[in-house]
């Protein structure tokens, strides 16, 4: 702690908060005044309190706290209120005020001006245990534990968030000790976190609405006669790992996804021609407003009782051409496809003939301010899907057809 004479503190920035009795600005180092530093796991966040008072004040009225706290509102079901509202402050860590030898009396004198410097660790886990309610599936207690990102969206009837401050609370002094404590000033710095690592990805997660494979009819025009049966099976999508230093546009999050098409013609008539792929990358946000006992299932509607909603925002990727995928005439459904994924495709009878191609699609993911790691928490949980749209025509017809896959893919916190 360093005192000051009052006069100098005009070239702090009040980025806190103030009374008529007592003044505070917190500063954080590499912070600007409007915009927060973004901080990840075991990162410092080093800063200086700085506190003027208008009257003698007690060291032991001056609380320092790092806080993280979510915020859920959303609307309450048929038959529930029109909104319901939660709050949860799931991590607090309190820093040590140290008294100074020249303060005997531990007392904070009117004009002078008092800087507190502090430091508060990053962690990868909550050191408190908020997720002490029952659980369906004991493995959704683990990503419980593990601090989330901070995350924010609010749109008229919805909103949901989760922040991290820096607070600092003087108490009112000499208040009656049996009545609720009132604070001459509640100041508060909002910090910003993205922890690294896997906190809690989309295993085990429910998407009603989910298809990784597909199977359909092909037919001669619109309502013509069946040519063939198509069926189209996605691989699991690699983990994608996006740049905590994003240094220039070019430092994208890059990953790739197999898919593996098997053409089976009623006669003998020729496959599909393939034409693009169009990718996208969903963001999918759950939130409840009461704790959650399992993995969101993202397939409900408002239909539900729950006090619960999804905000579902999309990213277009770049396109794909796929003309130059070549399909090649097999016999055996088995051929190039494992054991594992064979069971995922049509059964088809011996000695018919087939046609295979695989296509691995490339997916590069640009810097976008919405994109946090996946994680699961009691009131708020975000994941990602990849959706897939591919054209393809038919020979000697006109126009293209589509057709929808969607596979879960996990993001984590690259920060080498």
């Amino acid at each position: 702690m360093t005192k000051i004479p009052a006069l100098l503190r005009s070239c702090y920035p009040d980025t806190g908060g103030s009374s008529s009795m007592v003044s505070v600005a917190i500063n954080i180092a590499g912070a600007e005044d409007k915009h927060p530093k973004v901080f990840t796991t075991s990162d410092k966040i080093e800063g200086v309190v700085t506190i003027t008072v208008a009257e003698k004040t007690a060291f032991g009225d001056i609380k320092i706290t790092f806080e993280g706290i979510s915020r859920v509102m959303t609307w309450g079901g048929i038959n529930g209120l029109p909104l319901i509202s939660a709050r949860q402050t799931f991590m607090k860590f309190y820093y040590p005020i140290e008294k100074s030898p020249y303060q005997p009396g531990s007392i904070l004198e009117p004009g002078w001006c008092y800087k507190f410097p502090f430091t508060f660790i990053v962690p990868e886990n909550l050191p408190l245990t908020p997720c002490n309610h029952q659980v369906d599936d004991t493995v959704i207690a683990n990503p419980h534990t593990k601090v989330p990102p901070s995350i924010c969206k609010e749109t008229d009837t919805e909103c949901f968030s989760i922040d991290y401050i820096v607070r600092v609370v003087i108490s009112r002094p000499f208040y009656p000790k049996d009545q609720p404590t009132k604070s001459l000033v509640n100041a508060v710095r909002p910090v910003k976190i993205l922890p690294s690592g896997t906190i809690g990805g989309s295993s085990g997660v429910a998407i009603n609405t989910l298809t990784s494979h597909k199977e359909l009819k092909i037919r001669r025009g619109w309502r013509g006669k069946c040519t063939g049966r198509l069926a189209v099976l996605a691989s699991p999508a690699g983990c994608i790992r996006y740049p905590f230093h994003q240094i220039d546009a070019t430092d994208q999050a890059n990953t790739s996804i197999k898919l593996d098409l098997v053409y089976n013609p009623v006669r003998t008539g020729a496959p599909p021609r393939l034409r693009k792929v169009y990718p996208r990358l969903n963001l999918v946000t759950s939130f409840h407003a009461t704790p959650r006992n399992g993995y969101p299932s993202f397939g409900q509607s408002k239909s539900t009782n729950l006090p619960q909603g999804n905000h579902v925002q999309s990213l277009t990727l770049p396109t794909v051409d796929i003309e130059s995928a070549q399909w090649v005439k097999v016999t055996t459904p088995s051929t190039g496809v494992s054991s594992s994924r064979q069971g995922c495709l049509p059964t088809f009878t011996d000695d018919e003939i087939l046609y295979r191609t695989s296509i691995v699609v490339p997916i590069s993911v640009p810097k976008h301010d919405d994109l946090v790691p996946s994680f699961q928490s009691c009131f708020i949980s975000r994941m990602y899907t990849l959706e897939f749209i591919f054209s393809y025509c038919m020979t000697k017809e006109a126009g293209s057809r589509t057709v929808k896959i969607e596979v879960p893919v996990d993001i984590t916190l690259r920060t080498e």
